[in-house]
């Protein structure tokens, strides 16, 4: 791999990234060059620096970016200092269209994508308006509903309920089945 391309916090030029990967990403999206700090989560959302660019859809570059704004504020909140930029890295940002038609996301509610492909999955606000397909979570530990205070990262994971196995609709507290048992079987 160039070295250019993963040591530098300098943008390289476009041409650093071999020609057959360029005519590769081309028609796929737009190249970006973003800078990274040692404590990315860049497994999280599939950044492999082995390669000399990185497919992402724009909705999980925006998580990525809006997860490490939040981690540097609870650092400075600690007193602790914000990761500086180690090196950059190039991206090839792909934007994906909502049809109308399509049914959406039962974890944010949108239509530009399905429950598996939720940027929320990554990282959502602790304030975000949430789907009956998702349940909120602490991303380090997987806390239902998180801490309290502000002092953990957010994301969403499946709500699956634990009585009727149902994913998606409801959870185990709103579970149909719950509520016939209680009611006697009415």
């Amino acid at each position: 791999m160039n070295q250019e391309t993963t040591n530098s916090i300098m943008e390289p030029h476009l041409e650093s990234i071999p020609l057959e990967d360029r005519e590769f990403y081309s028609p796929l999206g737009n190249f970006e060059w973003h800078l990274l700090q040692s404590d990315d989560d860049i497994g999280d959302y599939s950044i492999y620096l082995d390669d000399h660019v990185t497919r992402i859809r724009r909705t999980n570059l925006e998580a990525f970016f809006a997860e490490r704004r939040e981690r540097n504020q609870l650092r400075e909140q600690k007193g602790l200092q914000a990761e500086k930029p180690a090196k950059g890295h190039w991206f090839c940002v792909y934007e994906v269209t909502g049809d109308s038609d399509d049914k959406p996301c039962t974890m944010c509610l949108k239509t530009d994508h399905f429950q598996g492909l939720c940027p929320y999955r990554h990282y959502v606000s602790k304030d975000a308006k949430i789907g009956p397909g998702g349940v909120l979570v602490c991303k380090c530990c997987r806390e239902e509903g998180g801490h309290y205070g502000t002092d953990w990262i957010a994301c969403v994971t499946d709500n699956i309920c634990m009585i009727c196995r149902n994913a998606g609709e409801h959870g185990t507290e709103e579970c149909p089945k719950k509520r016939q048992s209680t009611d006697g079987g009415q």
